[in-house]
């Protein structure tokens, strides 16, 4: 950072050449959105190959940033925004309602020929390739600093295990979700942190490996 306390361009000239050791990238969370840091995410962004989800600063980078859209096209990617970053980046509003949600979601995917997981109440998973979904599990206790942290990590690791963009997005969401679920029925909604869905993480890959052995042999 040349000790300025944000990421720089130089920053970037550092990482590129270890780009190939990655196999997924998660970015955004904690970014900042310095303007030596926007640089630093144009430069990143059109060096990279691999799979990678944004959230969180690299949205709001991205928003002011247009022109970065393009780069994104095509590629296997997942962006994860709430509806205040959606609106920020798409300059339209994520609407009420699941149809609205679903058509303000799939128009923006289009455009852009990317992955989308719109956050919220039944969050919609978007992609210009395939039908779009609505995620069943989560509450609102989830509305807590972080749990957007938690699901971009996981959405990361399951783009590193090489599932495709869709996949790994609306895995992601339902895993995020029920991982949150489990924590409400152990805690409560009105006090759940981001860690305590981190904790559940495990206890709900379980579940979802479990029924899919069972809707196997059944």
């Amino acid at each position: 950072d040349n000790d300025s306390g944000v990421f720089t361009p130089e920053a970037c000239a550092a990482l590129v050449p270890l780009l190939p050791h990655f196999d997924a990238l998660a970015i955004g969370p904690g970014l900042g959105r310095a303007p030596a840091t926007q640089q630093f995410l144009a430069d990143l962004l059109t060096s990279l190959t691999a799979p990678a989800v944004l959230d969180a600063d690299a949205l709001n980078l991205l928003a002011v940033t247009p022109g970065l859209l393009t780069v994104l096209q095509s590629r296997p990617w997942v962006l994860t925004p709430h509806p205040g970053e959606f609106a920020r980046v798409s300059g339209a509003a994520a609407g009420d309602g699941p149809a609205a949600r679903i058509a303000a979601a799939m128009a923006f995917a289009s455009e852009h020929a990317l992955t989308l997981i719109l956050k919220g109440h039944l969050s919609v998973i978007a992609s210009p390739a395939h039908e779009p979904c609505l995620n069943p599990t989560g509450n609102p206790g989830m509305a807590t600093a972080g749990a957007g942290d938690v699901l971009t990590g996981v959405a990361a690791a399951l783009l590193a295990q090489r599932l495709a963009a869709f996949d790994a997005a609306r895995a992601a969401a339902y895993v995020h979700g029920l991982a949150g679920d489990l924590a409400a029925a152990r805690l409560g909604i009105h006090a759940l942190t981001a860690l305590d869905i981190l904790d559940q993480l495990g206890p709900a890959t379980q579940y979802l490996a479990a029924t899919h052995v069972a809707g196997r042999s059944s």
